[in-house]
């Protein structure tokens, strides 16, 4: 009995230092992907990038989110590229979404035509 015990303690505790039990950037989605405009002062023109959604995380365990952002104006060519963290440096608990706004990470530009994100990397903090 003990032996086995041992030798089940021994298989977990290897096979999460080996980071088989580890997240993967293709468990965690991103859903209502949402950049938009939005003009907040009343009497005049002052345009206001947000960039908003959901990421999911579909781990077992929390983890850190790092995003790229690309932005591309109507020809297709680029014209940023950003990566951030949309919870800082919060872990995203398992199984359930954490809302952002990644507007701040870009000067709205009226070129600005098409904005695409994917998961860059996870992390436990």
């Amino acid at each position: 009995m003990l032996e086995k015990t041992l030798l089940s303690f021994f298989l977990m505790f290897n096979a999460n230092s080996l980071g088989i039990h580890s997240c993967t950037p293709d468990q965690i989605n991103i859903k209502e992907f949402n950049p938009h405009v939005e003009y907040t002062c009343p009497d005049a023109s002052c345009p206001v990038l947000k960039i908003t959604g959901k990421i999911s995380n579909h781990c077992e365990k929390p983890v850190g989110v790092l995003v790229r952002i690309v932005v591309r104006d109507s020809t297709g060519e680029i014209l940023e590229i950003k990566e951030g963290w949309p919870a800082n440096i919060q872990s995203i608990l398992p199984k359930s979404s954490y809302p952002f706004n990644m507007g701040g990470f870009f000067q709205y530009d009226e070129e600005m035509n098409d904005f695409t994100i994917s998961v860059v990397e996870v992390k436990q903090w």
